[in-house]
């Protein structure tokens, strides 16, 4: 089973139907949900979403959200170690980016998705 690790730009197209990009993270959500791939996302995407639903959505619609993010995701907690490794990675110039893929490689994921040009780019070098 492949190990797919999802940024939370991904996370985001799912939950508010950005267009286009919706498609295809609604094709990895559904993969995840019916068994065929493993899921995981960060402990700090859960708080950015929270966050960035303030504005549209509900303290208990974002819960909601939330919720069902975890019943179908596997999460990646962040601790010392892993934010000093995402410090030290000289190949990423934005934090956030380098803890994301961080907590890819803890995880051991095979794949990372996501929308990010930059990141995706130095994504391929992981596997």
């Amino acid at each position: 089973m492949n190990r797919v690790f999802l940024d939370t730009n991904i996370l985001l197209d799912y939950i508010l139907d950005r267009g286009l990009a919706t498609v295809r993270a609604e094709e990895i959500i559904d993969s995840c949900i019916r068994g065929e791939i493993e899921c995981c996302i960060a402990t700090h995407s859960l708080t950015n979403i929270f966050y960035i639903l303030r504005k549209s959505h509900s303290v208990a619609e974002r819960k909601f959200i939330i919720k069902n993010l975890l019943a179908i995701c596997e999460v990646q907690a962040v601790d010392r170690s892993l934010l000093m490794q995402a410090l030290e990675d000289e190949r990423y110039e934005d934090f956030e980016d380098a803890l994301q893929m961080a907590c890819a490689q803890q995880w051991n994921a095979e794949m990372f998705v996501t929308r990010d040009k930059d990141l995706a780019l130095k994504a391929d070098s992981m596997v």
